[in-house]
């Protein structure tokens, strides 16, 4: 994993001998990320794609007539083939670009690279979600507060009535907050965290806080596919399989 992320890094913030893919022609990097509804794990990537490279990041569509970017995220299946690919992954196993990417740097993990190879389109062997560099530019600035954090996906937030039967030694972490230090804040307050959120177990990891994914139901999109792409990129297999707490709840 180690190894790459390093080519990861060099790959984004070194010029390339092709001069169009070259982060240093531009006054700003024009991102694609998938922003209908406020989730971390989506927002996040302005800030960390200016932090890697330096540069201010625009959002632009996911259809735009000239050379974007993708980083955090499962959007590969939404682009074109003017976008650049930084370390996204697919959302299933079943997802397709409409449009083979310009480039693709790095992607999620092995899954996404499969699927991609099985459809004629060459992919490096480079993984990594790119939130796993957030402590390289983010540190904590709370201290332990809690034994668990339990980080819904936003699709089970509003479902659970989770606050009213927690122990006061657990938290809800909301991943639909937006600011990213104070998710990472919320986050180093637990020992352990508990997510059904991909993100929330992938910033976990990056800030070294023990976790687990959890499942509270069976509505999100594309099912096990981004949890075990990410799970076998850092050699996790542990984590593939969920608790499963969606009768409890």
């Amino acid at each position: 994993m180690i190894q790459s992320l390093k080519h990861f890094i060099r790959k984004i913030t070194y010029k390339y001998s092709d001069d169009e893919l070259s982060l240093r022609e531009t006054d700003s990097i024009e991102l694609y990320w998938w922003r209908d509804k406020p989730n971390l794990g989506d927002s996040l990537n302005k800030d960390l794609i200016s932090k890697l490279s330096g540069k201010p990041v625009v959002w632009t569509k996911n259809n735009s007539n000239k050379q974007f970017y993708t980083a955090v995220g499962s959007v590969i299946q939404e682009i074109n083939d003017h976008a650049v690919v930084w370390g996204s992954g697919l959302i299933s196993d079943k997802s397709r670009p409409v449009f083979p990417p310009k480039a693709i740097l790095a992607v999620r993990g092995p899954l996404t690279h499969h699927r991609l190879e099985k459809l004629g389109i060459s992919t490096p062997k480079v993984y990594g979600d790119p939130a796993l560099l957030l402590s390289k530019f983010y540190k904590a600035k709370t201290k332990k507060k809690y034994k668990i954090g339990i980080i819904p996906h936003f699709i089970d937030k509003n479902s659970l009535n989770l606050q009213k039967r927690l122990p006061e030694t657990m938290k809800i972490i909301d991943i639909q907050e937006t600011n990213v230090q104070k998710f990472i804040d919320s986050i180093n307050e637990c020992e352990n965290v508990l997510s059904s959120s991909l993100h929330g177990m992938i910033i976990a990891d990056a800030f070294r806080i023990p976790s687990a994914r959890v499942s509270f139901s069976d509505k999100i999109v594309g099912g096990d596919f981004k949890f075990h792409d990410y799970c076998l990129s850092v050699n996790r297999e542990e984590l593939i399989r969920p608790l499963i707490c969606q009768k409890r709840f």
